[in-house]
């Protein structure tokens, strides 16, 4: 079956912050074959069930991607970045810290 594969990201299913996505779209008609969330705060499995949080405050961390690329052996490749954007959402001294480029302990468990 001919298919295309579209790589982006967006919303964690109420989780807050961006997971990765990628979408595999019949080239025929259009019709949305899968799509999955992905996210260096845990992920989704085939279901739709979140599989676990790994961030201190996934509210601030987002995952986003740009590509996929398809392999000989019918695997894909998925280009992503996870990180810190932006200052929204952040309070306190965490948001002035963010504010004067001060660089920021989102995940505070340790390790």
């Amino acid at each position: 079956e001919s298919a295309v594969f579209i790589s982006g990201h967006g919303g964690c299913l109420g989780l807050g912050g961006f997971c990765g996505k990628l979408t595999k779209i019949r080239a025929t008609d259009g019709v949305v074959l899968w799509s999955r969330a992905f996210s260096s705060c845990g992920s989704y499995d085939a279901s739709g069930v979140y599989t676990g949080d790994a961030c201190g405050n996934n509210m601030l961390i987002k995952t986003e991607c740009w590509g996929v690329q398809a392999m000989n052996d019918g695997g894909l490749v998925l280009a992503c970045g996870t990180g810190i954007e932006d200052c929204s959402g952040m309070q306190g001294q965490m948001a002035i810290d963010c504010a004067n480029g001060i660089a920021l302990l989102a995940d505070s468990r340790a390790g």
